[in-house]
């Protein structure tokens, strides 16, 4: 909007809005009554004008005003008396972000508005230090959750996303979080926890996938001491104890070999008493 360009209001009241990111300005003219305008305090700011309800307030010029945004409402106070005026319908629907997950190929995020019927949103996202750009529109569900998934993502990549919420002609902007999109999973092999080891033998390491997998308790002449089959555990970290029946091998210079996919790793491990 223009904003109340060559209005003067014998009286005029403004209260920040901080939820919505904006001054809300309250005038009285005795041409003109009453007008309410919300000023965008954002990159590019921007004036609309609202449609308040409640009582007239005539001259302000002794009135004070408080936002009580919990309540959407702005309560006028003064002229000697305790009486409160209600303006509704000009503070923001509520939204907090619930939750964002993060795994190599995608960020599923989930807001939740407070508000009796659909909110509909747009979801912006930007890299660090890039510029916000729109990756979405996405419409709240019975439950008032918003939920978003982004699959144009890659491992190393630092997000912000936020949604912006147009209300009465006034963009905000709500649940704002930030991200990292975790590496893929790879084959890895930490070795016994620790090393040397004089309990029962504890391994370390990483999957690439659930797809099978064996970790191998080898002598040093190659032969096979112990077995655990593990792909099942699936991708990421694991430890385990490759101690089987109450048997332990003897003390000694050891080599554990981890498999999966046509992949090996091998590293020592020693055992004492």
């Amino acid at each position: 909007g223009t904003g109340p360009v060559g209005l003067q209001p014998i009286s005029l009241h403004a209260v920040y809005d901080a939820s919505g990111d904006r001054l809300l300005v309250f005038g009285w003219h005795p041409g003109f009554g009453e007008e309410v305008w919300a000023l965008s305090l954002g990159e590019t700011p921007i004036w609309t004008q609202l449609t308040a309800q409640g009582h007239a307030l005539g001259a302000m010029s002794e009135w004070s005003a408080v936002l009580d945004a919990p309540r959407d409402r702005v309560l006028f106070f003064g002229a000697g008396n305790t009486e409160a005026f209600y303006f509704g319908g000009i503070v923001p629907v509520e939204v907090s972000l619930v939750s964002a997950d993060a795994t190599p190929d995608q960020v599923a995020l989930s807001w939740y508005a407070a508000e009796a019927g659909p909110v509909a949103a747009r979801v912006d996202r930007r890299l660090a230090g890039q510029a916000w750009r729109s990756v979405g529109e996405i419409t709240s569900d019975g439950t008032g959750r918003l939920n978003f998934v982004d699959r144009d993502v890659a491992p190393g990549w630092t997000l912000e996303y936020r949604l912006a919420i147009v209300e009465q002609g006034v963009e905000s902007y709500y649940g704002q979080t930030r991200v990292v999109v975790p590496a893929a999973p790879r084959l890895s092999l930490a070795g016994a926890m620790p090393n040397p080891s004089a309990g029962p033998l504890v391994v370390s390491f990483a999957l690439a996938d659930d797809s099978p997998a064996t970790l191998e308790l080898l002598d040093v002449a190659g032969r096979r001491v112990m077995m655990r089959e593990v792909g099942a555990l699936g991708a990421g970290s694991h430890t385990v104890s490759l101690a089987g029946a109450g048997v332990r091998p003897a003390v000694g210079l050891y080599l554990l070999r981890l498999s999966q996919s046509g992949h090996r790793i091998v590293t020592k491990a020693v055992l004492t008493r």
